[in-house]
Formats: structure tokens, sequence, C-alpha cells
């Protein structure tokens, strides 16, 4: 049993090391990321805190080098609070019963490495992109339709609540970013990171959130 054991170990190892050389070797790594988004800024009043999913890739022209290029995709989305209702309803002369907000966009950012120990490496970031940020307020109504049961096999007429646009703001401007981040040794799955950036974009009244994100790169 201690053999076996032992056996199994040194299996994982040599995976683990075969893997590691193997993506320490790659000029292009892959990354995923979500997490929660901190609103700060004019639209702080406006808009809670929400969430934020990204992806793209990073480019070392030299592998291991301390300088690299990360491109991301990314979208965030937040939901109107109370005084951005009462705005809005003011302002439309309509009932506003709910709101959202979001932003979509790709960056480009340079990336600099640190090594703190043989099994992580802090790094800064920061870059320039091109962000759209929308904001809808709705109105919820009651739709007339016909619904089916297949179970019982049977339909009949009936209302459901759904969700009306009564107006939206959407613009597209430039944005830019600055963060930190530290990366921890690579596994079989890839490397995991933990990453706080600052976003902004040059919008009227400019948006700016925190992201505080989880990610994996392979």
């Amino acid at each position: 049993m201690k053999r076996l054991s032992l056996a199994l170990m040194l299996l994982l190892a040599a995976v683990g090391a075969t893997a590691q050389s193997q993506e320490a070797g790659r000029a292009i790594r892959w990354h995923i990321d979500g997490g929660y988004s901190i609103m700060t800024g004019t639209l702080h009043d406006y808009l809670d805190n929400g969430y934020i999913i990204s992806g793209g890739f990073t480019w070392r022209p030299t592998p291991g080098a301390p300088l690299a290029l990360r491109v991301d995709a990314h979208y965030s989305g937040y939901n109107a609070n109370n005084h951005l209702l009462d705005i809005a309803q003011e302002q439309t002369q309509t009932r506003i019963d709910d709101g959202t907000g979001s932003t979509l966009g790709v960056d480009v950012n340079a990336v600099s490495y640190l090594p703190i120990s043989a099994n992580a490496s802090f790094y800064l970031t920061g870059g320039v992109g091109v962000d759209r940020r929308r904001i809808d307020v709705t109105q919820t109504v009651l739709y007339g339709d016909y619904f089916c049961d297949l179970w019982d096999e049977f339909c009949s007429f009936g209302v459901a609540p759904g969700d009306v646009l009564v107006a939206r703001d959407s613009t597209t401007k430039f944005a830019w970013s600055a963060g930190v981040g530290i990366e921890f040794s690579r596994t079989i799955w890839g490397s995991w990171f933990i990453e706080a950036t600052y976003h902004r974009i040059e919008s009227s009244p400019s948006t700016s959130y925190i992201p505080i994100k989880v990610g994996l790169r392979f």
C-alpha cells in the first residue's frame, strides 16, 4: 500500500511538472475569470454593486519574461437603486418598476510580473479599450396569452407579468484600467489568479467600477 501511494504521488508530480513545463513554453495562454464589481464615482448613487465575467488571452513573446500583453473581453451587470428609479419616473412621467445597468467592452493591457516566491507572482496591469455602457429602466405590465400544460394536455388563456422598456441610455466610449493581482503556481489544470482593477469609461457622467475577480489561466 505504501509503495502504491508513493507511485501515485510520483506520477502526479511528474504530470504536474510536465504540464508546467509545457505551459512555460507557450507564448499564448487563455484565461477565464469572474467576480464582484463595486460601482464607484457618480453612478454609485444610481446603480448597486454587481458582477463581472471576462475572458481572453495573455501573450508573452518570450516565455517566462516579466512583461506580457493581455487582451480581455468583459461584461458586467448592475441593478438600479431607488434613487435612479425615482429620477427616471419623474423625467418620463411614467411608472418605473425596475432598472439595470451594464458594461461591455474589450481592453488591451500590459502586464508586468514580479515573482514573490517559488509558487506565486505579483503583477501590475494597465491598458486601454473601448466599452459600451447601457442603462435601462422598465415598467412591469401584464400580458395576456395562451398557456399550455403538456402534462395535463390542456390550454387556457391567462396573464403573466413582463417588463416593457421605458427608457434607455447607451453610449460607447474610450476606457482605461489599472490594477494588481497575484498568480499562483501552475497545476495540471492551469494557474489561478486573484485580481483587483480600477476601470473607468470616459462617458458623461463617467462610469467607474472596481472588479475583484478570481480566474483560471490555462
